[in-house]
């Protein structure tokens, strides 16, 4: 999961709290990450005499992610998120994807399963499903069938114990999905599909996720980056659209690959000339859409998203209708920052007190 400096507490949590301050420059306004969950993991206090294990690790996502929320005054010292008609959020909220290697074996990633349904007990709130990491085209990586037992009994387990923890299931990475992972996932019952590139290749498969409502989380950068597709109009996620499939767009490894939401986003609006502000704008919605919120966070998110929408259709309809000149993308900008400003600084007064600390 980590190596050298961030398997140190201290580190770790910095490296949290960066993070979020990340989210909310960028203009996410949630975000579900995807740490990996391993019996070897192991987090280091800053002695290096004692060790934290997974629960302890995902005990500093929420502490780090709480005081952050506290500190920028959407959430109460009550531990309640601020909702009132008065308060503007600058984020809404976090929870955690519990993932592990599927270079595992079975007995392996079966005690992890039941290690997330132990975390999704103790944290309701915050883990939000389950999902294999690794490459799937690799031969000693498992496709997602050879653990079909465990994850049935998993179901089984979870339908029991009345817990909602979906599969969100990282597949069809790859130009054809050789391995079948697509059609595991849609008989497992996985809420979105990550990556999904191979989805045009299997017609029937696309088919039925659509009748059931599933969403593909397209990543085009990392799919450009790791040779799937050669340029952006190449990819596959306006098959997907044309196929009227809902889509959101995810940065996949935003710090390996020097990217962000933000540039994903553009990806896609540059790469197809059918794509426009209404095809982003969907784009974001179903993403909300698709969360794994509950159906109270999932209105207050909507909610303040569709504020931000109108403010940034607002800023856009006072520079111009009929294409940008270079004085109106000055004057973009600056109603661009105003629509910001007031939740950047935010930002910085809560970065200002932390140093103080």
């Amino acid at each position: 999961m980590m190596k050298g400096l961030f398997n140190y507490e201290t580190a770790f949590r910095r490296y949290t709290r960066e993070c979020l301050e990340e989210f909310v420059k960028d203009n996410v306004q949630y975000a579900e990450i995807r740490p990996n969950f391993m019996q070897t993991n192991q987090i280091l206090h800053d002695t290096a005499e004692t060790k934290i294990d997974n629960f302890g690790t995902m005990e500093l996502i929420i502490e780090e992610y709480e005081k952050f929320m506290k500190d920028i005054g959407d959430m109460g010292y009550d531990g309640k998120i601020v909702d009132d008609e008065k308060h503007r959020p600058t984020f809404s909220g976090l929870k955690v994807i519990y993932c592990t290697p599927r270079s595992f074996k079975r007995d392996a990633v079966e005690k992890a399963l039941e290690e997330c349904i132990e975390m999704k007990k103790r944290w309701p709130d915050y883990i939000a499903g389950f999902d294999l990491v690794g490459e799937e085209a690799f031969s000693e990586l498992h496709p997602l069938k050879y653990f079909e037992e465990q994850f049935l009994n998993f179901k089984k387990r979870c339908a029991t114990e009345n817990l909602d923890i979906p599969f969100l299931f990282h597949c069809g990475e790859t130009p054809d999905d050789l391995e079948g992972n697509l059609e595991v996932a849609l008989h497992l019952g996985s809420k979105r599909i990550g990556h999904g590139y191979a989805l045009p290749q299997k017609k029937e498969i696309l088919k039925e996720m659509r009748s059931k409502n599933v969403c593909v989380e397209t990543c085009p950068i990392s799919n450009m980056v790791l040779g799937l597709a050669r340029r952006m109009d190449e990819h596959s996620v306006y098959q997907l659209l044309e196929a009227k499939m809902q889509c959101a767009v995810s940065s996949d490894n935003g710090t390996l690959f020097q990217s962000t939401l933000s540039h994903d986003f553009y990806e896609v609006m540059a790469g197809h000339r059918n794509i426009n502000l209404y095809g982003w704008k969907q784009l974001a919605r179903w993403s909300i859409e698709h969360s794994c919120l509950n159906a109270e966070e999932r209105r207050r998110t909507l909610t303040e998203w569709e504020k931000r929408w109108q403010d940034f259709i607002d800023a856009l309809a006072k520079v111009s209708n009929s294409g940008l000149h270079f004085a109106d993308t000055l004057e973009l900008e600056k109603a661009r920052k105003r629509v910001e400003s007031p939740r950047l600084a935010k930002l910085e007064i809560a970065k200002a007190k932390r140093a103080r600390l």
